[in-house]
């Protein structure tokens, strides 16, 4: 079956991918997102992609769409702006985390 979204990259796309795979400074999302999308370049299919990399076959059929609509930014590390608002979220959800005795001044 023919793909909507084919990807083809570049050399220099190819190798940014290979460096963000093999760096290892950054998140696994990144990390499968590149390999979905190396794969993909190759000719492979959403099905075998998915199996091979162990992935959901939505998660290589959006990964290849968004590369097609948007480029690498699918790849690049996004900035975080509320990076401050989710570190206290598990305290957020918890009755009696605005309790007294979790005040720093006791």
């Amino acid at each position: 079956m023919a793909h909507k979204y084919l990807v083809d990259l570049t050399d220099e796309e190819q190798e940014y991918l290979l460096d963000v795979i093999r760096k290892g400074k950054t998140t696994a999302r990144r990390v499968a997102r590149a390999h979905v999308l190396l794969r993909a370049a190759t000719g492979g299919s959403d099905e075998e992609i998915a199996e091979a990399l162990h992935l959901g076959l939505s998660t290589v059929h959006r990964t290849r769409q968004r590369f097609v609509d948007e480029g690498l930014t699918v790849v690049t590390p996004k900035d975080w702006t509320v990076g401050e608002e989710r570190s206290d979220y598990p305290m957020r959800r918890l009755p009696w985390a605005n309790a007294d005795i979790f005040h720093p001044s006791l």
